[in-house]
């Protein structure tokens, strides 16, 4: 029972395309329908005592559902809105407490080496999980235009936050690889399942199915990931193979190379001064942002816009604009703490002991770029990868002592740092 939740754990990435339903207050999709059972068997799993890597940053999160709380529940007193508003805001804030909770609470059932070593295979299950269901979802759109695409299943914003997903596992599936953790068995199955996340990003981009946010997102996190490693036999293979994959993937798959030619060689680069296509997203922001200013306390409330809001129902396709502009100055500064607090706790002495900072650094590299280019984190599957990464870093114990004792009594030699 202890480790049951390993296995219902990759169920929540079954394909959310064309499988999802809609209701008044946004996409249900599977995954909505796994969470609780998987919580359950979760909570039931035995815990620690231990203070852990995670505990910096539970203050700063718990602050920014609180104020994300107050934000829309004084929506009524501030707009003349539907009540049916208020209640899509509330969805929307439970469900990041929701998708975030599965990482936290990730943190605190990881307590032994077997554990993480299970969690390292989940999180391979995983993504083949996800792998797969991009590719069947993007075959079942490859005949949709692009606007049959987006009113009628939603699939296109689905793919786009997918990809980001899938591009932080790629960076984090490789950094681990990169330190060595996990059994033979382990690494092996690894390289397999980085090729088939970097074939579901290549094989499924369209001119319909765009992605490009985990492209850059991914490119982010594996420059930080090599410059970490410096210049290593086993990173210059690895970047060699990416750059042939890659390369082959642009020659060999028309859509994908017309993807790219259509992003970096576009004519339509008009308004953003970039030298690339970012559909429109540097223009969308900075029209916006200065909307702060109607609302800079409390925002308009969590996820609320359109109608009196005064916000454009699109967002403004940045999830960190879109946190300020929808809780205010102060919810946005909490979410920057988040991210802030959960980068010093992946690189806490313990942390840095056992080899997993580059990892979860990277992964949170990735995601901030990608976060900049799409409001990816609200919740649903690209949040839940997020926390579910930094679970591995999040477990360790806060003190240095207690590894070097447990490391001492699993046999491990004082001169070398244990590995999982």
């Amino acid at each position: 029972m202890r480790r049951l939740w390993y296995f219902i754990f990759p169920m929540m990435f079954l394909p959310s395309m064309g499988m999802g339903s809609q209701t008044s207050v946004g996409t249900i999709e599977i995954g909505d329908m796994v969470i609780l059972p998987l919580l359950l068997a979760m909570l039931l799993a035995p815990g620690s005592n231990v203070r852990k890597s995670i505990h910096r940053a539970l203050p700063v999160i718990f602050a920014f559902i609180a104020w994300g709380l107050i934000s829309t529940l004084s929506e009524p007193l501030r707009f003349d809105e539907p009540l049916l508003v208020l209640f899509g805001g509330l969805e929307k804030l439970a469900k990041f407490s929701l998708y975030a909770g599965v990482g936290t609470l990730a943190a605190f059932r990881l307590n032994t080496a077997d554990d993480r070593r299970m969690w390292l295979w989940s999180i391979l299950a995983s993504a083949c999980v996800l792998s797969l269901g991009v590719l069947r979802g993007a075959a079942v759109a490859a005949g949709t235009d692009h606007v049959g695409l987006s009113m009628n299943t939603d699939a296109y914003k689905a793919y786009n936050a997918i990809v980001v997903g899938i591009g932080l596992l790629f960076v984090y599936v490789v950094a681990v690889l990169l330190e060595g953790h996990g059994s033979k068995a382990w690494r092996q199955c690894a390289l397999l399942t980085s090729a088939l996340l970097l074939f579901a990003i290549v094989g499924s981009a369209s001119r319909q199915l765009h992605g490009r946010s985990g492209w850059f997102g991914l490119f982010a996190g594996l420059l930080y990931v090599f410059y970490r490693h410096g210049v290593r036999l086993r990173v210059v293979l690895l970047i060699s193979l990416f750059v042939v994959g890659t390369t082959a993937a642009y020659y060999q798959l028309p859509r994908f190379q017309s993807l790219v030619d259509e992003t970096f060689f576009s004519a339509q680069t008009g308004d953003n001064g970039l030298g690339f296509d970012d559909s429109g997203r540097a223009s969308t922001a900075m029209h916006e942002l200065p909307k702060i200013a109607d609302h800079p306390i409390l925002g308009t409330g969590f996820f609320h816009r359109g109608g009196r809001s005064g916000l454009w129902v699109t967002g403004p396709h940045n999830f960190f604009i879109a946190i300020l502009l929808e809780t205010g100055v102060i919810g946005f500064v909490l979410m920057i703490a988040i991210f802030v607090r959960l980068w010093v706790a992946a690189g806490t002495p313990v942390v840095r002991l056992l080899h997993l900072d580059v990892p979860c650094r990277a992964v949170v590299v990735a995601a901030l770029l990608a976060g900049n280019a799409g409001e990816y984190f609200y919740g649903g599957t690209t949040l839940l990868i997020f926390t579910s990464l930094l679970a591995l870093g999040a477990s360790l114990p806060a003190d240095v002592t207690f590894v070097l004792e447990e490391a001492i009594s699993e046999g491990a030699a004082m001169e070398e740092a244990p590995t999982l």
